[in-house]
């Protein structure tokens, strides 16, 4: 939600209260839909080393691009 909201420049505190204009929900789906279509990796492994990290990530860059890489500490 965060994301979207970053890129389709909406507040997100405003989401959050319901207080979208039209234009604001918009672009927010807009942005939201585009996300959706982005390739994921998800990989449920709490004790990744980096270089494994990194390795998983190269994989995936040379197999079609990667534009965004995520770590989740909070899951761990």
């Amino acid at each position: 939600m965060r994301l979207a909201c970053a890129r389709a420049k909406v507040d997100w505190r405003e989401l959050q209260a319901g207080r979208l204009g039209p234009d604001d929900c918009a672009r927010f789906s807009q942005a939201a839909a585009e996300i959706a279509e982005w390739p994921r990796v998800l990989d449920g492994w709490a004790t990744r080393l980096r270089r494994v990290v990194s390795a998983v990530q190269r994989a995936s860059a040379s197999a079609g691009g990667v534009g965004l890489v995520v770590i989740d500490y909070v899951g761990l």
